[in-house]
């Protein structure tokens, strides 16, 4: 029994049956899956009608998708998944921005959802996340809720205090060591937004804790290869801080998305989701943060080898910085100062080609970072690292990964670890030579790559 539609899909996207294969297979290494996709098992596909294994038939959709334009399932191309496989980031969270759904999400998230993969979104799902986060009506906050603790201002202080620790321990250890951390303080600000009594004001406040949590539970799953379940995350963030009434919160909330989709999407998802962080704040975005939505738009406009959009970006991002008072601002926009940008300008400049040009921006991002910073020391150095390897400074880029390498062993972030692996393999294709080993080696009994 063969499956005319997988086989009608394939005929109106343009694709042999070859080059289906080989898209699925990029958007799964995209997404940190392993698997292996022959480019001649969709032959198979239409031929038998069988439903392949999970991730499969969900990144078969999303490419799909992304070429026709339209929103695609598994029973679309044919095919009916097994009970209890692998779903999207989204799923569950259909009420998340009616009445009620803030606290149903947080709930949702917060509940051991780590044990299970998400597919992450990609394409129009993840844009559309974006969109509605700028469009979504904001419902007053219900009235003091009767029966519970009435929560005091210490309370609220001492929360928001500890989510500025963890935001501090994040940069300092990792994801990995975060997050049960803060999934713990999430499930506590979440019992107390739905059982205890308060002000309005003072349940904005909570909202906006439990949307920061929100965010630093997701960031720690993107920084070790959850990405669905960081998206999860963040759009149960996005709705608290809509709850919260803050919408710079939530700019800065699409921002980290953003910063996830340079690695997972295309560049023009990145650069939407970005443009939408932009206008998602409103007029109460200050100075600091354009900048840092600036700098990650330089970053995106680089993926999509658009020059002329870089450099304005970069341009646009250091004038906010001069504009901006940091004692005016938030505590969550602590992270984009200047070796945030400088570190953006110049990965964006060595992706376009421009090594000379990044290497100064990437050196001021090593020189200027926040002490503790480890997380992003090991990300500039092995930008830098390359940077210098490309511009021919084969000695001083080996010396550069070697310390990062160094660094990385006191993280438990797999992206960094992945990233220093990509140098790894940069170095021995491009230079061949016993010290390239040796480096290998180094990484290899240091941090296990």
């Amino acid at each position: 029994m063969g499956n005319d539609r997988l086989r009608a899909l394939l005929t109106e996207a343009g694709w042999r049956p070859e080059a289906f294969a080989k898209r699925i297979a990029a958007r799964a290494r995209k997404l940190g899956f392993r698997v292996t996709v022959h480019e001649k098992t969709p032959y198979s596909w239409i031929r038998d009608g069988r439903c392949p294994h999970d991730p499969l038939p969900h990144l078969a959709c999303d490419v799909l998708a992304d070429q026709l334009g339209r929103a695609l399932t598994p029973a679309d191309l044919g095919w009916k998944p097994k009970p209890g496989g692998l779903v999207r980031a989204d799923d569950g969270l259909a009420d998340l921005w009616f009445p009620e759904g803030t606290i149903l999400g947080l709930e949702e998230v917060s509940s051991g959802v780590h044990r299970r993969d998400f597919l992450a979104l990609t394409g129009s799902a993840l844009t559309a996340v974006a969109l509605q986060a700028i469009v979504a009506d904001i419902p007053r906050l219900s009235a003091a809720l009767e029966g519970g603790r009435r929560i005091d201002e210490h309370i609220v202080t001492d929360l928001e205090r500890l989510a500025d620790l963890r935001r501090r321990m994040d940069d300092q250890l990792g994801g990995g060591a975060l997050y049960e951390s803060v999934t713990a303080d999430l499930r506590l600000v979440t019992r107390l937004l739905a059982n205890s009594s308060y002000p309005e004001a003072m349940g904005r406040r909570l909202y906006g804790v439990a949307a920061e949590l929100a965010r630093l539970a997701g960031y720690a799953c993107h920084d070790n290869g959850h990405e669905g379940t960081a998206q999860r995350f963040w759009m149960v963030a996005l709705r608290a801080a809509h709850q919260a009434r803050d919408r710079p919160l939530g700019a800065n909330i699409l921002t980290f998305m953003g910063v996830q989709a340079l690695g997972i999407c295309n560049a023009r998802e990145a650069v939407t989701v970005l443009a939408s962080a932009q206008h998602a704040g409103g007029t109460g975005i200050g100075a600091t943060q354009r900048a840092a939505i600036a700098s990650l738009a330089a970053c995106a406009h680089a993926k999509a080898a658009d020059s002329a959009s870089t450099v304005r970006s970069i341009d646009e991002a250091f004038t906010w910085l001069d504009q901006s008072r940091p004692t005016n601002d938030p505590a969550w926009i602590y992270w984009a100062d200047k070796a945030e940008l400088s570190g953006n300008a110049g990965s964006a400049l060595l992706h376009l080609g421009e090594n000379s040009q990044a290497l100064p921006y990437l050196r001021t991002a090593t020189e200027s970072l926040q002490p503790g910073n480890s997380r992003d020391r090991v990300l500039w150095m092995s930008t830098l690292a390359s940077a210098q390897l490309r511009s021919g400074d084969a000695d001083q880029s080996l010396a550069t990964a070697h310390e990062a390498i160094d660094i990385t062993a006191r993280l438990s972030s797999d992206r960094m670890r992945h990233l220093l692996g990509d140098f790894c393999r940069e170095a021995t294709g491009t230079l061949g030579n016993p010290a390239a080993a040796a480096l290998v080696d180094h990484a290899r009994t240091t941090v296990k790559l």
